[in-house]
């Protein structure tokens, strides 16, 4: 198994392994500081309609990113062919995301045999990993009002 596929199973396995829900403002703001991220996918198949996209956030000086268990925040939802997007609210600072599509409804990303995944991946900044998983620089983007991201699925 490569070091790729380790560090991008430790990416995904956060993505379902913490239990945060996206739909409340981060901790400690009022509703007048947070605002609202959007991340699109501009290369959406139609036979990935009605599979389930998995996101993650990190904020800059959280600890781990992309490590298991450590993302501040995560959503899911179903791709359908009129929606192709989700929602976080955040307060403002720097951001990395992290996101997959489960093709097979079992809830983590699959690896052939040489250990490249199969299902599609990305990463904010539309980052494409080599040989490990990202940095959090390699990732990271500035909110300070509502902002839309898109984002190119890998496959």
């Amino acid at each position: 198994m490569s070091l790729l596929t380790v560090l991008i199973g430790s990416l995904i396995s956060a993505l379902i392994g913490n239990t945060n829900t996206m739909d409340a403002a981060v901790e400690g703001t009022s509703p007048a500081d947070t605002f609202t991220l959007t991340v699109s996918f501009t290369n959406v198949k139609k036979e990935w309609y009605k599979k389930k996209m998995y996101m993650a956030v990190w904020k800059k000086g959280s600890k781990g990113f992309p490590d298991v268990g450590t993302q501040d925040k995560y959503s899911t939802f179903w791709v359908q062919s009129f929606k192709k997007s989700g929602t976080f609210d955040l307060s403002k600072g720097m951001y990395a995301v992290s996101c997959y599509l489960d093709l097979n409804g079992n809830k983590k990303l699959d690896y052939n045999i040489w250990g490249a995944p199969v299902e599609p991946y990305c990463f904010s900044r539309n980052f494409t990993p080599r040989f490990s998983a990202p940095d959090f620089t390699d990732c990271d983007f500035y909110i300070s009002g509502d902002k839309e991201i898109k984002l190119k699925l890998i496959y």
